[in-house]
């Protein structure tokens, strides 16, 4: 049996000839006038508002609408990439400073992170791409290339080239799509934000260490006979009345002894101040100040008239050689018929009685007179007269003393770079009277300071005489053992008085390398201790630029445009 469909002429979905021709153009060929209708009117108002009805849901389908999908997703994988940029700020903050260990394991969580982060502000951009770009082709007309161009791009940049009709007509968007391609190049350069680094480390606000020191007044309990009670080195020889074995009633100074010679010839025959043999500090690079009291030259400038110098027997005042003159450019001297120490003894050397032997009178200045050329040439005097330049020859009175010293000492690389002094408080040891081994406290102190002064003393005495500009000096000084004397010029050094009493100071502080010494100790004292170490060393900067800047500029600029055909 045979079914036949009935059609409602007044259903939507049954064709009609005036229905299909509702959707032709005035130019089709099958176009033609709808004739007018010949129902009556109630008919007509029944289909007039079922085809509004009808093509205003066609209307309602195209009008555009605010999806939840997009940019929620947007937003979501932009806050991932946040976090992603935060999380690897802090991890590289964390680090920063830190030893530089595991450095392989920690590239790659940096490199991971870089990446995750990428892809998720890279995702972000690309979603917020396309709602521009349905937004631009809303407002703008814009021709198939330049559509193709704009689709195309965010997956081969050939198309910035290609399609220059998008930088005219959609420039946030173009803007946008570069960013795409830059944040990728920022973040293979974010993981260089952290580096290892030498590093100069602290060891806390301050440390303490063990340093050497001096403390001359250990020379008092100087009893060198009881071989459980030597405890060093001394810095003298002494002699005993009457000889051992027989026991003495009194010791008294004879000379330096043979290891304070020792150590002051390798203080002045270096060309650096003596230093330990190990660092105090360890491994350690360390600076740390001591203070103790020890010898020192205090010397004054004064006028030649009140000492026992002749102007006129130095130059460019004294008379050629030839001529008669002795022409000093460096002397020193003690004053005439000053004693510092009798020798030789009275009376008899074997004898128990005492009278004058080993007594200490007030030492008296030590006069030095240096030449000094003051560079400035002698207006009209030609090449081959004595003297081109001026000479300004000055004297100075220099007195040894006991003096307190503040010595800084700064280790580095297990060496020591410097020990410096700053000297104060300097008083003669003896201003009145003499000094007797009778008053043995006093006494073998006071050899303690002496020892080490003559020996000084000794390099300074005596003179150099120079004729001319042209000659070598003469020399009848030990001076020039020492880096007083300059190998170049053959004269003594500029600024000498200053030059030699940080020498004399340097020769003291060798004691402090020498540990076998009686006058040797130890003390405990705040240093502040550093080394170099390899540490992570993190720059902000690096990572941030362009990567998470440029990102959340681009999501700043686009607007919440309603989803286009096809974007849900």
């Amino acid at each position: 049996m045979s079914h036949r469909r009935t059609l409602d002429p007044y259903s939507p979905n049954t064709p009609t000839a005036d229905s299909d021709r509702l959707f032709l153009s005035p130019t089709s060929p099958n176009y033609s006038p709808i004739p007018p209708p010949s129902f009556d009117t109630a008919r007509t108002s029944s289909i007039t508002s079922r085809t509004r009805l009808k093509v205003a849901c066609k209307i309602h389908r195209w009008t555009p609408t605010f999806h939840w999908f997009v940019p929620t997703a947007m937003v979501v994988v932009f806050l991932a990439g946040c976090l992603g940029a935060v999380s690897h700020h802090l991890f590289y903050r964390y680090l920063n400073g830190r030893s530089a260990e595991n450095q392989l394991m920690v590239s790659r969580i940096g490199v991971a992170i870089a990446f995750f982060t990428k892809a998720s502000l890279v995702g972000s951009v690309v979603l917020a791409y396309r709602q521009r770009v349905w937004r631009t082709m809303r407002r703008k007309p814009i021709s198939l290339s330049g559509l193709d161009a704009l689709f195309q791009v965010v997956e081969s940049p050939v198309w910035f080239f290609m399609g220059k009709e998008m930088f005219v007509k959609a420039r946030v968007a173009s803007l946008m799509a570069a960013a795409t391609w830059i944040i990728p190049i920022a973040s293979v350069l974010a993981p260089g934000a952290l580096t290892a680094q030498m590093t100069q480390v602290e060891f806390g606000p301050r440390g303490e260490c063990i340093v050497s020191s001096l403390d001359f007044s250990k020379e008092v309990e100087n009893d060198w006979r009881p071989r459980e009670k030597n405890k060093g080195y001394h810095l003298g020889f002494w002699n005993t009345t009457p000889p051992p074995p027989e026991t003495a009633v009194v010791d008294w100074y004879d000379q330096p002894s043979f290891q304070t010679v020792r150590l002051t010839q390798l203080a002045y025959l270096g060309k650096k101040i003596l230093a330990e043999e190990q660092n105090p500090c360890g491994r350690w690079n360390c600076s740390y100040s001591t203070s103790f009291h020890a010898p020192w030259y205090n010397c004054t400038s004064v006028p030649f008239s009140s000492t026992p110098f002749i102007l006129s027997t130095f130059v460019p005042h004294s008379p050629s050689l030839a001529a008669g003159g002795i022409n000093y450019i460096y002397r020193a001297i003690l004053p005439p018929n000053s004693t510092v120490y009798a020798r030789p003894y009275s009376p008899d050397y074997k004898s128990s009685t005492y009278t004058s032997q080993g007594t200490f009178f007030p030492p008296p200045p030590l006069y030095l007179a240096v030449v000094e050329n003051t560079t400035k040439p002698i207006p009209g005097v030609g090449k081959n007269s004595r003297w081109n330049h001026t000479l300004l020859p000055q004297a100075y009175e220099c007195r040894h003393q006991k003096a307190l010293y503040n010595v800084t000492s700064v280790w580095a690389s297990n060496r020591l770079v410097s020990r410096k002094a700053k000297v104060s408080d300097g008083i003669d040891q003896l201003p009145n009277g003499h000094l007797s081994p009778w008053d043995k406290k006093r006494y073998r102190e006071f050899v303690a300071y002496y020892s080490i002064g003559v020996i000084m003393r000794e390099l300074l005495m005596r003179d150099m005489v120079l004729d001319n500009q042209t000659m070598l000096p003469v020399t009848h000084t030990q001076l020039t053992k020492t880096r007083l004397f300059m190998r170049i010029t053959q004269k003594p050094v500029a600024n000498f008085t200053a030059s030699f009493q940080r020498f004399y100071e340097e020769m003291v502080m060798s004691f402090i390398s020498e540990p076998d010494f009686m006058i040797a100790k130890t003390e405990t004292v705040r240093c502040k201790k550093r080394r170099l170490e390899n540490r992570f060393c993190y720059n902000p900067a690096s990572l941030w630029v362009g990567k998470y800047v440029l990102g959340g500029w681009v999501l700043a600029n686009d607007s919440t445009s309603p989803d286009g055909p096809g974007l849900g």
